[in-house]
């Protein structure tokens, strides 16, 4: 919907999470995660399509995709997320085509969210440690 009003444009069909999307930097073009696009089933494939109808989407298969939280670069000729390893690096997948990259090289902590500032010169990281306590109740 324009920020002015008027009629809201359904962008797709499928179940989209407030973490698995982004609008690319001159907002021409949105990046979400989706179960389509000729994957196997659960795979977590992103899909890249143009605004305002995204009638026609584009599959990027990223490497060691975790799910879960999705931003483009700040140049907007890749995507950023963070990696199945251990959740504990951002990765970087050109749109060109070559290889994922791990953007950033931590050893511990899973990484809660991230974010460039508006300049895009500084990237912003809230990493965390999860412990777990079990508890076993008797009687």
């Amino acid at each position: 919907m324009e920020l002015d009003g008027g009629k809201a444009i359904q962008i797709t069909d499928v179940a989209v999470g407030v973490h698995s999307f982004a609008v690319s930097p001159g907002s021409r073009s949105i990046v979400f995660r989706a179960s389509c696009c000729g994957g196997q089933p659960n795979e977590r494939t992103l899909v890249i399509c143009e605004f305002p109808t995204c009638t026609t989407r584009r599959p990027l298969h990223v490497e060691n995709y975790a799910g879960g939280r999705v931003r483009w670069a700040p140049d907007g000729r890749g995507v950023a997320y963070v990696g199945a390893d251990r959740q504990a690096n951002i990765w970087i997948q050109p749109l060109a085509g070559s290889p994922a990259r791990p953007l950033t090289h931590f050893s511990n902590r899973t990484i809660a969210d991230f974010a460039w500032s508006p300049d895009g010169r500084q990237l912003a990281i809230a990493r965390a440690t999860t412990t777990n306590d079990v508890v076993l109740f008797k009687d």
